[in-house]
């Protein structure tokens, strides 16, 4: 191999790297993945449709990005993280700060 053709080999490589993305994008992707506990938000009112009767639910806020979610998403429509609806997850912003 010729020191031109190694060259272009390397360089080669390094594109290759790049389109990946740089070290901390893949460790962020990654870490996306692992699932989150929620914050517990606040609880708020809902009229069920099938009965008119009055129920309680709390909302959630994404543990990564702040933004609120509910228990029908597996991951965070706005950041893509992950999240953990295991029942001991279930913590208000002001214990995780302490």
């Amino acid at each position: 191999m010729t020191n031109r053709e190694a060259y272009e080999n390397m360089w080669d490589e390094l594109e290759q790297y790049r389109a990946i993305g740089t070290v901390e994008e893949c460790k962020k992707a990654v870490e996306k993945q692992i699932p989150q506990k929620p914050f517990k938000g606040a609880d708020f009112m809902v009229v069920r449709d099938d009965d008119g009767s009055h129920i309680w639910e709390s909302d959630y806020i994404c543990h990564e990005c702040g933004m609120g979610i509910t228990r029908e998403y597996i991951c965070c429509p706005y950041c893509g993280t992950y999240i953990d609806w295991s029942k001991e997850g279930d913590k208000s912003r002001e214990e995780d700060d302490h």
